[in-house]
């Protein structure tokens, strides 16, 4: 209250109507304005307890130095907010209380037109307050505001391959990546509370379980949904894309990105694969309840026999099942091991790393050639009847039933895939490295060059051999069976990617490999975004992960790429 015209006014009340009307004319206008005041701080606090800010004031620095004394510390500055908070409230009811009287000890002595100008004065006051405040309270927000993170280039994690023009909202939702988890709008109760009553109905003793009981539902009424993670914008964004049924948004094959693909496209092809008459069929009908069925009937037998135990046959037991529905990734492993082998290898000139990748190993691995290959592993293994009591027999007739049952739907029609290991499914991966075994047997009995170095993880393969005898090696691997073709790429620049390494030949003397870490070019670069609504356990297993990866993988100083 520090404008000229207030003088004014007051001393015309205290001329005409005396020193206690004038007492009262100040007091009236002074409630009006620290009411203000109040407000501004009041909403000042709130702000900071909804962005996770303390104020220079109110901040406990942590008398014990660990993560659980500076969470005390941190949930008690919290709580001298609340504190704040409440003080400021029961300082506004009072002072409004004070206001209400004053101004009608006013009404009883002033003039309507005198109490006019009182109350215009008033309005005048109250808002110099609060832009003073305001503004004030501003800064001090700015000020709390921890630093942003370095931008990001949120167009490098999405590929937009449709029609669909994004905006920028758009970008800002997909560029958290599709393992972004949203926060809870409120507190799932009914789940918790059937999870829990899952683990103390195997509790005997009955006080226990009621104490737990209690326990959970006191900490249940009083738990709140945590606040949310997604801005207003962005999650309008998410019923617009969610809504607009022109587009298919998935994950990249590889690197964490998100693709969108309109649906005309996504579905050509998928139609393109599936189409392929070598490999698949469409059916009449939906095989699952035949498919179960025979399933049964194979474990009911095996279980008449003796051969497969009551618990293992109610673990493999399979009733009501659903119809696997396919999906496709768009293009755009443990490798610590590896670089442990590498590192103990020389290189020498005459030498050079070459890459063998096989040609769509699963859908071309011939399952007769797989049961075959299996069928004579178990023959040869001696140890096989202390580990089960099934039959050999008994084992390549399950192994078939999961190979040749391999069916799926697509927009609404049902495929049976006729060659081929069944991609998604657990044996596919053994039958598959059975398989590569088997050629790799065969390969190593008929060529007479030596291969300096060998290293298969599932279809990808490094080798270093004689530069002079890649390509027979390379005709080699492609002469054992026709339905396995193999493609390679020799090392560029004296390097060479394999699974996440990058191989390097160096000019040291003694001939030794370097390895750093590898980034395909699409690599996106989007992990889990630190909003998500996961466990920060989750989030920090990130970090520990990728540093030991650093660790393990890179040999060479500096960043890896």
């Amino acid at each position: 209250m520090t404008s000229p015209g207030f003088w004014t006014i007051f001393a015309f009340i205290r001329n005409l109507y005396g020193s206690v009307a004038l007492s009262n004319v100040r007091d009236y206008v002074n409630q009006s304005t620290s009411i203000i005041r109040l407000e501004c701080h009041q909403d000042f606090n709130r702000q900071c307890l909804h962005r996770g800010f303390i104020p220079h004031g109110l901040r406990c620095k942590p008398l014990v130095h660990t993560p659980y004394g500076r969470k005390l510390a941190r949930d008690f500055s919290r709580n001298c907010i609340k504190a704040r908070i409440q003080d400021n409230k029961q300082r506004i009811t009072y002072a409004r209380k004070r206001q209400a009287s004053a101004e009608r000890n006013l009404r009883h002595v002033l003039q309507y037109d005198d109490l006019r100008s009182i109350f215009i004065a008033r309005k005048q006051a109250e808002d110099m307050e609060k832009s003073k405040y305001s503004e004030i309270h501003s800064k001090k927000l700015a000020r709390l505001q921890p630093e942003e993170p370095a931008p990001r280039n949120e167009r490098t994690t999405i590929f937009n391959y449709s029609s669909k023009q994004l905006s920028d909202h758009h970008v800002s939702l997909l560029a958290k990546g599709l393992n972004f988890a949203m926060a809870p709008r409120y507190v799932p109760k009914r789940d918790f509370i059937v999870e829990i009553e899952e683990k103390l109905r195997h509790i005997n003793n009955v006080t226990g379980v009621n104490l737990a009981r209690s326990r959970v539902l006191s900490i249940l009424n009083n738990a709140k949904p945590p606040q949310p993670n997604l801005a207003q914008h962005e999650r309008k964004a998410l019923q617009e894309l969610r809504s607009d049924e022109s587009i298919i948004i998935v994950r990249a094959d590889k690197g964490g990105g998100t693709v969108i693909l309109d649906k005309t496209d996504y579905d050509e092809k998928m139609y393109a694969i599936i189409n392929d008459t070598d490999h698949f069929v469409k059916l009449p009908r939906d095989p699952t309840a035949k498919t179960e069925r025979s399933l049964v009937d194979h474990l009911k037998e095996l279980r008449k026999k003796g051969r497969l135990s009551d618990q293992l046959y109610r673990r493999l037991f399979s009733s009501d099942g659903s119809t696997p529905k396919l999906y496709g990734l768009p293009k755009v492993r443990n490798s610590q091991e590896f670089v442990q082998l590498i590192r103990a290898q020389t290189l020498l000139p005459h030498e050079s790393m070459i890459s063998f990748d096989v040609v769509s190993l699963f859908t071309n691995v011939p399952n007769d050639l797989a049961v075959d290959v299996a069928r004579q592993r178990l023959l040869d293994d001696r140890t096989l009847s202390t580990r089960t009591s099934l039959h050999v027999d008994d084992i390549i007739l399950l192994l078939r039933f999961c190979l040749n049952q391999c069916f799926f739907a697509f927009r609404g029609e049902v495929y049976h895939q006729v060659n081929g290991c069944p991609m998604g499914s657990p044996v596919s991966v053994t039958a598959a490295n059975l398989v590569m075994e088997y050629i790799e047997e065969k390969v190593f009995g008929e060529i007479v060059f030596p291969v300096k170095f060998y290293r298969r993880y599932v279809d990808d393969t490094f080798v270093i051999l004689d530069k002079n005898f890649v390509d027979d090696f390379h005709q080699c691997l492609n002469s054992v069976h026709p339905a396995i073709k193999f493609t390679y790429e020799p090392e560029q620049n004296n390097m060479l990617s394999f699974l996440d390494v990058c191989v390097i030949r160096t000019d040291e003397p003694n001939n030794r490999m370097e390895t750093k870490v590898y980034r395909k070019p699409c690599d996106s670069g989007n992990f889990l975004d630190f909003l998500s609504h996961h466990p920060v356990q989750h989030k920090k297993s990130v970090v520990r992960t990728f540093v030991h990866r650093s660790n393990t993988v890179g040999s060479l100083y500096g960043p890896s790429r």
